[in-house]
């Protein structure tokens, strides 16, 4: 019984260690791990509005940039007026650990359709 627990302990512990969205110490390597942490940052830090929950709201398109204070700036962004402006209001509010994606550019789609 002490071995299974064993073994157990230490495949939980070797998968935090190598998942970079779990093991939030360890900054991201490469192109594939940055976008990885970003999508998972805001994927954590924006929540389906309650507006949506009644009707079919669409999707939204935004070009962002992580600026130099380590939080995220929109430099394009279309769709629902109403829901860009929330997507903008929920942006301001997400801080970048690692700064050595300042100045990273991406284009996010939020998709707030029902299924």
């Amino acid at each position: 019984m002490k071995n299974l627990l064993f073994i157990i302990s230490v495949t939980m512990v070797l998968f935090a260690a190598t998942d970079p969205v779990q093991g939030k110490n360890i900054p991201p390597t490469n192109k594939s791990e940055e976008l990885i942490y970003i999508k998972h940052l805001i994927d954590q830090n924006i929540d389906y509005p309650k507006a949506c929950r009644q009707f079919d709201c669409g999707i939204v398109k935004a070009k962002i940039k992580i600026n130099v204070n380590q939080g995220i700036s929109v430099l394009e962004i279309n769709g629902n007026p109403d829901l860009t402006e929330y997507i903008i209001n929920q942006l301001q509010h997400i801080t970048v650990a690692y700064p050595r994606l300042i100045g990273r550019e991406l284009i996010c789609n939020f998709d707030f359709r029902k299924n």
